[in-house]
């Protein structure tokens, strides 16, 4: 009988992970060989000519000889320089995109069908597969799918990292035997969100540090400690202190984890100009390459980086550390300007205002000579973007296409469903949502690409409301 449920379980899973990839690789042969963004073209001359430093993290004048630029992530730059090599080698690029894309579509599929088909295990009706099964095919997932960019990979790592997280709590809150393969599992995907996006070092540190308060021994705690402490170990001392120097990785800008400091002291800079002495102003500019008159007409409140990238390298870590007390001292006079400058950029993730956006074609990389979609199937290209964007348009159906859906309101029912009716210790289970959502506020642009953890993730967050005594 056992055997039996264990051959239905695995005929379902094939069955439904075959669904997902006919319907992406559909999508893949209307959009060959997939499409992809410039950031994922930047990484890919910065591998193949090594000399692709961002201006905004290269000081003016030095020498360029680094072989590659952590401005972006190392690992997803040489993953999508070993796929572009590989189409190299068959005598195109667009063939490497192209097997990037199968391969992704694979992982992504039979990982969606386990988290489909585990409903059931998780105290959840028949229905919720059904319902799951539909949500992960929606156009933007289909989209994703076939995205050559950082932001996927991460994402689909992330759901492997939240399915393990999560199941240590449940065994933790069901009082069942710890089980060490997790923690193992836990640490691997620990570091590797850590590799995949800088964010994911500070992620896995916060959530993991959050176990610790639900471990019921001394050998949980240490488990939970080390899965919290050793991403962040290998990314600042073995990378950026060993292998990099090593290698001759150019580092990346400090400007990445200041963008939105200069966007909310800019912002009331702009605002508040009498409350700024010269001395203050100094401060601000010695650390951005703009003149004063330039600085209202290169503000962009919906986007942060067009302040940032006008970082000056050059900048000491004194002027760093003057602008800080500078940011901190203008936020306590003015905290309604710094939240406007803020929600002005990440509104899109909390409220209706902003729906998907994906990328719809293959961005061209001069140092390969590609990528590009062929002009045979420019109307069926055409005919699914126009249905995509129509689809966001329809009343009621409109409402699924909206960012903050998956960023914030589901996660909101979510814990409010806990508070109120389940096991408070249940609330750990969003400790890593929340810490997305953090990096979301502080993020550079209200972009769908960065909120792909909460998407991704979303059917195993909504199951632990219907919490019972389950294993992966």
């Amino acid at each position: 009988m056992r055997t039996t449920l264990r051959t239905r379980k695995c005929n379902q899973n094939w069955i439904i992970a075959g669904v997902l990839i006919a319907v992406y690789l559909i999508h893949l042969i209307v959009f060959y060989p997939g499409v992809c963004g410039y950031d994922t073209v930047n990484q890919i001359d910065d591998f193949f000519t090594g000399t692709e430093p961002r201006l905004s993290n290269w000081v003016s004048g030095e020498p360029i000889s680094a072989t590659l630029n952590d401005h972006h992530p190392v690992t997803t730059t040489l993953i999508f320089a070993f796929f572009t090599k590989l189409g190299m080698i068959f005598g195109n690029v667009n063939f490497g995109m192209a097997i990037f894309n199968c391969c992704q579509i694979l992982i992504m599929a039979f990982l969606f069908s386990h988290v489909i088909c585990s409903a059931k295990k998780w105290g959840m009706k028949t229905g919720w597969t059904i319902v799951f099964l539909i949500y992960y095919l929606m156009p933007v997932n289909s989209f994703f799918a076939i995205t050559m960019i950082k932001d996927t990979l991460f994402a689909v790592a992330f759901l492997v990292f939240y399915l393990v997280y999560t199941q240590i709590v449940r065994d933790v809150v069901n009082g069942e035997k710890e089980k060490n393969e997790y923690y193992v599992f836990l640490l691997i995907f620990s570091i590797l969100i850590a590799l995949l996006n800088k964010k994911g070092m500070y992620i896995a540190l916060i959530s993991n540090l959050f176990l610790v308060f639900l471990s019921n021994s001394k050998k949980q705690v240490m488990k939970a400690l080390i899965a919290a402490i050793a991403p962040m170990l290998i990314i600042t001392v073995l990378l950026g202190k060993i292998l990099f120097p090593i290698f001759n990785v150019y580092p990346g800008g400090k400007q990445e984890a200041l963008g939105f400091a200069f966007q909310q002291t800019a912002r009331t800079m702009i605002d508040h100009p009498q409350d700024f002495s010269d001395e203050e102003k100094n401060v601000f500019y010695n650390v951005l390459q703009i003149q004063a008159d330039e600085l209202q007409d290169l503000y962009d409140n919906s986007r942060i980086d067009s302040i940032k990238d006008t970082f000056n390298a050059s900048a000491t870590n004194s002027d760093i550390k003057k602008f800080i007390a500078l940011w901190i001292k203008k936020g306590i006079s003015h905290p309604v300007t710094y939240v406007r400058a803020t929600f002005e950029v990440c509104g899109g993730y909390f409220v209706p205002i902003k729906s998907f956006n994906v990328y719809t074609k293959a961005t061209y990389a001069d140092s390969i000579g590609g990528f590009n979609n062929p002009d045979a199937l420019k109307g069926a290209r055409e005919f699914v973007i126009g249905i995509f964007k129509a689809l966001k348009k329809v009343p009621g159906i409109g409402i699924l296409f909206q960012n903050s859906i998956y960023t914030w309101w589901i996660p909101l029912v979510v814990f409010g469903c806990i508070i109120f009716k389940g096991d408070k210790r249940l609330l750990i289970c969003l400790v890593p949502i929340a810490a997305n959502i953090l990096f979301l506020i502080l993020g550079p642009v209200c972009w769908t690409r960065y909120g792909l953890c909460q998407i991704y993730t979303l059917p195993v967050l909504v199951s632990v409301i219907f919490n019972s005594r389950v294993h992966l």
